[in-house]
């Protein structure tokens, strides 16, 4: 079997790239799970987080050497930024609403919606798509890609790979890649709940607060957000805390946050984001002059268990306060694979040019998260899967036309 463009991975950036190139090539996706695009239908709790309003390179990072990062994260946002994306849709019938935070969804907030006018727009154009179709090997023979799969090989002009992270049953992909040369940088779940010591939030298992989390590495605050935190019978959970778990990844794997060297990380709750360290102190001295039972300290402050654990074995008002304005955690790790929702790490960004082209194999091409290239929560990723992709397949059309 022939094709101009292979492409290694039907989710988001597959099946975007397969909607852009089929108009003028001939185009296979190979997909190893069942269908295509099953990640998809996941993101954005179901509604499809497309983008963000504050689409920039500042929200995105990555393992590979900074001027390697800067160099195709800037590239690939500057020639595809968020208004091409929003035309891409638009021309595929959706209308597009932002809520208060900047997070762009599709108007009918249905991700199978998004997924079926990629699939559906694909196929029309004459996509072959081939699902339950694990690759095997890839070699590079004079000017072709040959690739083995259980069904058969498959002779290719040009390879896209975005087959996803380590959560997508392909990640064998980064295997695949090696064999051709490329490096692999360290790899850990992103955007993903904290683990903790179980003992350090047995009493709180189940309990939901509003916070704010701040990022302490050798105490100092590198980074903070504010939300819905949730207490898990393994640590805490909750989009503000997923925001910061890329770096809690960055400092077991290479004993840095933000690139910078650690010796320790903490994160710290305050359970009263709102009010400043003199106002909180005031508030437990009016409290205590109330003469309230202990048990009833705090109760019409935070939810009861977390009021009785603040209030537990304190010996003073000031180390209430201290509680209530910075509780510290210790990360032990991070979920597991599949309660990520991106991978950080991935192929070196040092071996790849800023359209998404290999500077190792000719004809061979990167897009999504199989890169070295992980986004903030709130659209970000999704965004580099489109952006990355339509870069990729323009450097396609671009090397076809020469060979």
């Amino acid at each position: 079997m022939k094709t101009e463009l292979a492409i290694l991975g039907g989710g988001a950036a597959g099946l975007f790239a397969a909607v852009l190139a089929a108009s003028s090539l001939q185009t296979t996706v190979l997909e190893a799970n069942a269908r295509v695009g099953k990640k998809l239908l996941t993101t954005g709790n179901g509604r499809c987080n497309l983008s963000n309003r504050g689409v920039a390179p500042e929200h995105y990072h990555s393992n590979s050497p900074e001027k390697d990062a800067k160099r195709v994260i800037r590239g690939v946002l500057d020639a595809f930024p968020r208004d091409y994306t929003d035309e891409v849709f638009a021309s595929l019938g959706f209308l597009m609403k932002e809520d208060p935070e900047g997070r762009i969804y599709p108007r009918s907030e249905q991700a199978a919606a998004v997924l079926d006018a990629l699939r559906l727009t694909a196929e029309a154009k004459g996509v072959q798509t081939l699902c339950d179709c694990t690759v095997e090997s890839v070699r590079r023979t004079r000017d072709v890609f040959v690739i083995a799969t259980p069904q058969g090989e498959l002779t290719s002009r040009a390879l896209l790979v975005t087959a996803g992270g380590m959560a997508s049953s392909s990640h064998n992909a980064y295997d695949l890649m090696k064999a051709l040369g490329h490096t692999i940088t360290p790899r850990f779940p992103a955007i993903c709940p904290v683990r903790t010591a179980p003992e350090a939030v047995r009493a709180l298992k189940g309990q939901r607060v509003r916070a704010e989390v701040r990022l302490l590495a050798d105490g100092e605050v590198r980074a903070s957000t504010v939300g819905e935190v949730q207490f898990t019978e393994s640590g805490l959970s909750g989009i503000c805390v997923f925001e910061l778990s890329r770096w809690v990844g960055e400092f077991r794997t290479r004993g840095t946050v933000m690139g910078k060297p650690c010796k320790s990380l903490e994160l710290s709750l305050d359970f009263l984001p709102d009010m400043s360290e003199k106002e909180t102190y005031a508030l437990i001295a009016r409290l205590y002059s109330m003469e309230l039972a202990e048990e009833l300290m705090l109760t019409g402050v935070l939810p009861k268990r977390i009021a009785a654990w603040v209030m537990k074995d304190a010996m003073s008002r000031r180390e209430i306060a201290a509680r209530l304005k910075g509780s510290r955690f210790s990360p032990t790790g991070l979920s597991p694979w599949n309660q990520a929702q991106v991978t950080a790490g991935g192929v070196s960004l040092a071996e790849i040019n800023a359209d998404g082209s290999s500077r190792r194999v000719p004809g061979l091409f990167f897009a999504g998260e199989v890169m070295d290239v992980d986004g903030d929560c709130g659209g970000y990723n999704l965004q580099w899967a489109w952006s990355s992709a339509a870069a990729a397949v323009n450097a396609v059309f671009g090397y076809l036309e020469k060979v």
